[in-house]
């Protein structure tokens, strides 16, 4: 549905550290707050994860056995150097075993088998496996795994997050999974701990080398407004130090501002291509102002026939339910139109959102649905 947001984060070879060891005594005004956006990141290409596995095949035994740099951080220990003499399993093997591993973790999570859960990652110690390293990273459900699990984990226990959980989510990291691992609706780990008012879990995730604290989900709302909207007040000071704003400034609106104002063709098509660019890493289509005006709601509202184009055909698909400040919808915008044509068009690009909008809601509800199945069936 919509891709899990992320930071283009960069390995550390030298990166020794816990996630256990940098919670406790950590000064947090060295969190600093990062400079412009992550882009977003996507799985390796099945053409580039063949060409690294023949290389990765044709390479000598201890060159296979140091962990690389990937776009993943390393929060945990590197791989041990004394397992560098123990024979590598074939391509083919070694896929089977990784994927019967993740399989048993995956598994776990949606049981709560915590036993089972604990033996597969003992397993993976013991072999000197990371998420973040070869050759799981180039194995496709390990990928989507370590960017999806840590945050399955915490939403499976929704309003509660018992120790024996946050032990096992540490225990994920550490073996290098994603910090910004998030759900369907772009929920990060981070925005769930101020969801649930936890600050021990949002401590230990904004000390993630990489952590993406200024993310916003699909509704548009980061960690700091979720945490407003609980009255998680325990989380104020320390979001408010790692620099996250209940008020973050939008910066595809300012790029739109500037092609209201542009009557040149060629640098409007160039602010368009900004826009569009901008709009890819993050959900800013969905950050509203302190109108409640949406980009969407605006350029309905300024007859931006072009804009409105292309913020319906968006992927993901923009957030068509939200509303303003008032109350009024994009269908209560585009009614006020008075251009009967332009009114046609844009009623037609919403109708095609809200179809495409349907479907993904049926499919979130599904997948709630199954979740909180399977929850009772195990409770």
């Amino acid at each position: 549905m919509k891709p899990a947001g992320g930071a283009n984060h960069s390995t550390p070879a030298t990166q020794s550290k816990t996630v256990t060891d940098a919670v406790s005594g950590y000064d947090l005004s060295s969190v600093k707050p990062r400079q412009g956006r992550p882009k977003t990141r996507q799985p390796p290409s099945v053409r580039a994860r063949e060409e690294r596995a023949r290389v990765w095949d044709q390479a000598p035994v201890e060159a296979r056995q140091k962990p690389e740099s990937h776009s993943v951080p390393v929060l945990g220990t590197s791989i041990d150097s004394t397992r560098l003499s123990e024979p590598v399993l074939s391509s083919e093997a070694m896929g089977i075993e990784i994927g019967a591993v993740v399989d048993r973790l995956s598994d776990a999570i949606s049981s709560r088998e915590f036993t089972t859960m604990d033996q597969a990652m003992d397993e993976m110690e013991a072999k000197g496996w990371r998420f973040n390293g070869s050759p799981l990273y180039f194995h496709e459900s390990a990928w989507k795994f370590a960017h999806e699990a840590p945050c399955r984990l915490l939403r499976s226990f929704n309003d509660e997050l018992p120790d024996a959980v946050l032990e096992r989510v540490i225990r994920l990291l550490d073996l290098g999974c994603d910090p910004n691992s998030s759900d369907g609706d772009d929920m990060s780990m981070l925005m769930y701990a101020c969801k649930i008012n936890h600050p021990v879990l949002a401590k230990m995730l904004l000390l993630c080398p990489g952590i993406n604290q200024h993310k916003l989900n699909w509704w548009g709302k980061n960690a700091a407004m979720i945490a407003h909207e609980q009255g998680s007040v325990q989380l104020f000071p320390l979001l408010n130090q790692a620099g996250i704003s209940l008020h973050p400034a939008n910066p595809a609106i300012s790029i739109y501002e500037k092609m209201r104002s542009e009557n040149n063709e060629v640098r409007y098509a160039e602010l368009m291509k900004q826009l569009m660019e901008i709009l890819a890493e993050d959900h800013y289509v969905s950050l509203r102002d302190d109108k409640g005006m949406t980009l969407l709601l605006r350029a309905i509202d300024d007859g931006e026939l072009a804009v409105v184009d292309m913020l319906c055909k968006l992927e993901p698909a923009p957030n068509i339910q939200l509303r303003d400040a008032d109350g009024k919808s994009a269908f209560d915008y585009a009614a006020g139109i008075h251009d009967d044509e332009l009114r046609s068009d844009v009623l037609g690009f919403l109708h095609a959102l809200r179809r495409d909008s349907l479907g993904t809601v049926r499919d979130l509800r599904k997948k709630k649905h199954n979740i909180a199945r399977d929850s009772s069936k195990n409770a």
